[in-house]
């Protein structure tokens, strides 16, 4: 009896042990994406890989909860989406396709959000950090 109950604790604490380390393992192999806001204007609203942030002019973010997120042509994929106070963000009148888009889900990434003032649609865009 002392036998199994000894079996059934060690067999326990192996479970727990290995579920620790899987989750230890699953957090520190996640991307860690470092946005710049190189728009001179404060940025709400944020949108990358279904996450919303703030960003304050010539600041930046680290995001570090995206399990991976998508890439194209070395810049994340699609447009940046943020709502800027006194303009209104458009989307671009053309669109990306989906050729070359790979996941990323290790490494350490930097890349600028620029504003395009576009006379009559301005809309945000991806650059590699300067």
């Amino acid at each position: 009896m002392l036998y199994n109950y000894r079996f059934t604790f060690s067999f326990l604490i192996a479970i727990l042990a290995t579920l620790f380390l899987y989750l230890f393992e699953e957090t520190k192999n996640r991307p860690e994406i470092i946005v710049y806001n190189k728009t001179g204007y404060q940025l709400d609203s944020l949108k990358f890989e279904e996450h919303y942030f703030q960003l304050q002019p010539n600041d930046s973010i680290i995001i570090k909860n995206c399990k991976s997120f998508s890439m194209q042509d070395d810049l994340p994929f699609g447009f940046p989406q943020a709502k800027i106070k006194g303009i209104s963000v458009k989307k671009p009148p053309f669109f990306i396709c989906g050729v070359g888009v790979s996941k990323i889900v290790h490494g350490t990434h930097q890349y600028d959000i620029i504003l395009n003032k576009n006379i009559d649609f301005p809309f945000l865009i991806w650059q590699n950090h300067k």
